[in-house]
């Protein structure tokens, strides 16, 4: 059972909440991140299409349901780990590729 507690006490400290714990089942959420004012402003003065991209792209909640297993392991299901680590890099890509094609655009012009 420590082992479940040690997982719990590793996702609160990263910002998770506990819902809900037996002795061998707990259930956690965790509530989408803000969206930084300062690199919307950034986003939208380069371009407005990646401004725009940043401000729709949904920040989902996470929730994950841990189990502890026969073998005294902690089993995770749920939509909370690298799906959701993958949209950010993924909306981190596209931010970035936007960006370049605008700086290659202006310094093309610039020549």
């Amino acid at each position: 059972m420590s082992t479940l507690n040690d997982e719990i006490r590793r996702r609160v400290n990263d910002g998770w909440v506990l819902n809900s714990q037996t002795d061998k089942t707990a259930a956690m959420s965790k509530r989408g991140g803000g969206k930084s004012c300062l690199l919307i402003l950034i986003l939208l003065m380069l371009g407005i299409l990646p401004g725009i991209i940043y401000i729709i792209w949904p920040r989902r909640d996470q929730s994950v349901f841990l189990e502890l297993t026969e073998a005294g392991t902690v089993q995770v299901s749920g939509r909370g780990g690298s799906a959701s680590a993958a949209s950010d890099k993924l909306m981190g890509l596209l931010v970035m590729a936007a960006v370049v094609v605008l700086l290659l655009a202006i310094t093309s012009a610039l020549d």
